[in-house]
């Protein structure tokens, strides 16, 4: 596998700054990550994120520059800074649409949660919320955010512990690649979803996202009950599989995880979480 996709290492990425690509620091099915340098009178490092699942033109990305100048607006302290946009050609013809965040110095919770498994002592429900807390609040206050007269806020649409980092001072939610404005009076569920952005990681995707049918806060409501549940079990959330499997499980009641189905006792949380994974969106 190429270790740099789009061969963007030692050029440049111009938007509202310049940027100095100098390393791939991450690669997945959906994106591309780079540490590079903001050009200028203070180099900084930043993180840009490429994606890999958009279209091959610049016509085709209309409406990006607008989902990005609302993700900007996102001013939060657990909220990874958005900095900057761009779209570019590339000299093979392809075209690339890209996201400058603020670099964070911190240990990615999944890698946290994998040094764990296995481990003899279960995380309790009251570490497992002081570690996520933060997380909580970030996505409260997206999805109040006021985005315009007709929009009721913003969903993030990939929670997953890859997107989110832990640092010595805080929790730090990032990753908007995937956000979608939410309408006023737009139902999560079945129909067609709504955004530009079309990209969703299976393993910690709700049953709306793996049939493609309508997403919203709630769909982020579901990211969280599988989160808790991996925090509490030491357990990937599902089981391998492909995406037919995923999609199977997420469907059915008796096979969706939640910690008393992984046989661990979590108490009062176990009534919270069934409800944050119910397959229903309306029943969140």
């Amino acid at each position: 596998m190429n270790d740099d996709p789009f061969n963007l290492v030692g050029t440049t990425l111009v938007g509202g700054s310049v940027y100095l690509i100098e390393l791939v620091v991450g690669v997945t099915n959906l994106s591309v990550v780079y540490r590079a340098t903001k050009q200028g009178e203070t180099e900084k490092p930043v993180a840009i994120k490429v994606s890999r699942s958009l279209p091959a033109s610049i016509p085709e990305h209309a409406g990006l520059a607008n989902e990005f100048r609302l993700i900007k607006a996102l001013v939060h302290p657990n909220i990874v800074r958005v900095l900057d946009f761009g779209e570019q050609e590339l000299p093979d013809g392809r075209a690339i649409a890209w996201m400058a965040q603020e670099w964070l110095d911190g240990t990615p919770l999944e890698k946290i949660l994998l040094k764990r498994r296995g481990a003899k002592e279960r995380v309790k429900p009251a570490d497992a919320l002081r570690l996520v807390r933060p997380i909580f609040e970030a996505l409260a206050y997206a999805h109040e955010f006021n985005a315009g007269i007709d929009a009721k806020g913003i969903a993030h649409r990939d929670i997953k512990p890859s997107n989110i980092m832990v640092t010595k001072a805080s929790r730090m939610l990032f990753d908007f690649g995937a956000a979608k404005i939410v309408p006023q009076g737009y139902v999560t569920g079945e129909g067609g979803t709504v955004s530009v952005w079309r990209s969703f990681t299976p393993e910690y995707a709700a049953p709306e996202q793996l049939i493609a049918g309508k997403t919203g806060i709630s769909t982020d409501v579901y990211a969280l009950g599988l989160l808790l549940t991996e925090i509490l079990t030491d357990q990937a959330p599902y089981d391998d599989g492909d995406l037919a499997s995923l999609t199977n499980q997420a469907q059915h009641s008796s096979i969706r995880p939640t910690p008393q189905r992984r046989g661990v006792d979590v108490g009062a949380w176990q009534v919270v979480i069934e409800k944050a994974v119910a397959v229903q969106a309306t029943m969140r």
